[in-house]
């Protein structure tokens, strides 16, 4: 079972599991989270492919990440067992600072490296690369990775989510906090989360920090859905 699993890992984290019955997955994981007063959700994910337009990750997915009262991390799981080595991809904002909290909290347990990287446009002028290292090291400058070890670097790339697919083959975990894409998308994980999500060999996990605008949120995602 996955709890069992779970202890044996970790013997010195508690570990409990819960049986919800309901008609409505999405909200049975809300109540629980409400109730458990959560400072966070994990939920797997398998990368499929939207059946439904208005969908972004999927019906239950959408909607746990759209209302949860807490921070959020959505994992879609590749094969690998240990994790060695962490990609990072930050453009910086609460998402990005969430996502270098997990990773950090990752690469602790497993001693993993971790590289930050930051997508710039191809052939960068000094000052355009200047600034864009200044914004990568920034992300790091509240959050405590000194004994982590983390490596920040540019990646040249006229497509994000292209440069960052390429790099994550040689890493066993992905971590990429939210973006603000477009009226939906931004609410939810954003366009180049989503994709790198679905088409990186590697696991993926998806960060989002919750600010407080799940409401809004929900109506949103309430008229798209009529």
């Amino acid at each position: 079972m996955a709890i069992d699993f779970a202890a044996e890992q970790e013997p010195d984290v508690p570990v409990s599991g819960t049986v919800r019955i309901g008609h409505d997955i999405s909200q049975a994981i809300l109540n629980t989270a409400e109730q458990d007063d959560a400072d966070f959700l994990l939920m797997g994910w398998r990368g499929q492919q939207r059946r439904r337009r208005e969908l972004v990750l999927g019906s239950n997915v959408d909607e746990v990440v759209a209302q949860a009262p807490c921070d959020v991390l959505v994992e879609r799981i590749s094969p690998v067992e240990d994790v060695e080595s962490i990609l990072l991809p930050t453009a910086g904002g609460p998402h990005s600072e969430f996502a270098v909290e997990v990773a950090g909290a990752i690469a602790r347990t497993n001693d993993a490296r971790v590289d930050a990287v930051r997508v710039i446009e191809p052939n960068p002028t000094d000052e355009e690369r200047a600034d864009a290292q200044e914004r990568l090291d920034a992300t790091f400058g509240a959050i405590e990775t000194e004994d982590i070890g983390i490596e920040h670097r540019l990646v040249e790339g006229e497509e994000i989510a292209e440069a960052i697919i390429s790099e994550s083959a040689e890493y066993d975990l992905t971590i990429i906090g939210a973006t603000r894409e477009g009226l939906l998308q931004q609410f939810v994980f954003g366009g180049i989360p989503e994709e790198v999500g679905r088409r990186a060999e590697n696991t993926v996990i998806m960060a989002k920090r919750n600010l407080g605008i799940s409401s809004s949120l929900s109506r949103l995602l309430g008229r798209s859905n009529r």
